[in-house]
């Protein structure tokens, strides 16, 4: 599920809302329809650039400037129900197995694993999970966010005039945009934004560990943010393809990199962040889950679309583990 769905939406607007990342630079959306083959089609997109200090470390700084923008957002494209992000630095995301019970008393299990595996209080905080393995034990894969953040941004869209049907952490709707429907492979998403880096190991189709790096790429960023992104992509690579899983067996190891956000169209800073990566990498198609093969790609430039890997995925669907 969803970090925050808040309520089941009519069938009538199933892939109708649209999705919206706010970002320190801007706010962007997209928004989908449906055609008459039963494929989507882009209908909308666009962003609306923020003025420095409304959003830091992705804490909101200036509540009114930021509810006008959104306020805006909504009179010009008609967005009443929007799927949005919330801010990964503020995140938590950890892996947990509990004891096989009932469906309706599995959120109360996962529940008393959060504050072992998350530095926050359960009654401060909101958490989902995703089903990745449920057979003598449930393995989860849980996401946890203070409860004041998701609060501060679900009263500043209410302001403005608009209903978060759902809020998506930024490593879940950006995997969602770039892992093929099926493909269970281990991915490491480098989401290279304008301040900050995100790593996102991919498995299953589901988002089980990530990492923010604060990080200035602007000019191809300087050797000491480069020097230090290589050391993180190194540690990720240590980390997941040593681990051991239940009785011993080694996990999949990272089979693919897949780069994305607004600076991965840079040729510099790709090459000299993965010079050292022996592992295959590509840049990010976010429109894998979108159009069917052979269908004519959106009117949206191939660097442009990079930028939008986070609004795109939290404008499609879920799909979900069956729990049986």
């Amino acid at each position: 599920m969803r970090l925050f769905d808040l309520f089941p939406p009519p069938r009538f607007l199933t892939l109708r809302e649209a999705g919206v990342s706010v970002t320190e630079r801007a706010v962007k959306f997209v928004s989908f329809k449906v055609g008459a083959s039963g494929g989507l089609r882009l209908e909308k997109f666009g962003e609306i650039p923020l003025p420095e200090g409304v959003i830091s470390g992705g804490t909101i700084g200036n509540k009114a400037v930021l509810s006008d923008v959104l306020s805006r957002l909504r009179n010009e494209h008609g967005f009443s129900f929007v799927n949005a992000t919330l801010p990964e630095e503020k995140a938590y995301l950890f892996t947990t197995t509990v004891d096989k019970v009932e469906y309706r008393d599995l959120h109360d299990a996962v529940a008393f694993t959060v504050e072992e595996n998350a530095p926050v209080s359960l009654s401060k905080s909101l958490f989902s999970f995703e089903i990745l393995e449920a057979e003598s034990q449930v393995k989860a894969a849980v996401s946890v966010l203070p409860q004041e953040i998701a609060e501060s941004y679900m009263e500043i869209f209410e302001a403005a005039g608009m209903t978060p049907v759902s809020f998506d952490i930024e490593s879940q709707a950006v995997a969602r945009a770039l892992v093929k429907r099926g493909d269970e492979r281990s991915h490491l998403i480098i989401h290279l934004s304008e301040r900050k880096v995100g790593l996102y190991l991919v498995d299953n189709e589901v988002v089980q560990f990530s990492s923010t790096l604060s990080a200035d790429l602007s000019g191809g960023g300087t050797p000491e943010a480069v020097a230090a992104l290589k050391s993180e992509i190194r540690k990720f690579f240590i980390f997941w393809n040593t681990r051991l899983e239940h009785g011993g067996v080694p996990g999949r190891s990272v089979e693919n990199v897949v780069l994305s956000g607004p600076y991965a169209s840079d040729e510099r800073i790709v090459s000299n962040i993965m010079s050292d990566v022996e592992t295959p990498y590509a840049l990010g198609n976010v429109w894998a889950n979108v159009f069917l093969s052979g269908r004519k790609l959106p009117d949206m430039p191939f660097d442009t679309s990079l930028g939008f890997d986070t609004a795109i995925g939290a404008a499609l669907p879920q799909s979900l583990h069956a729990y049986v």
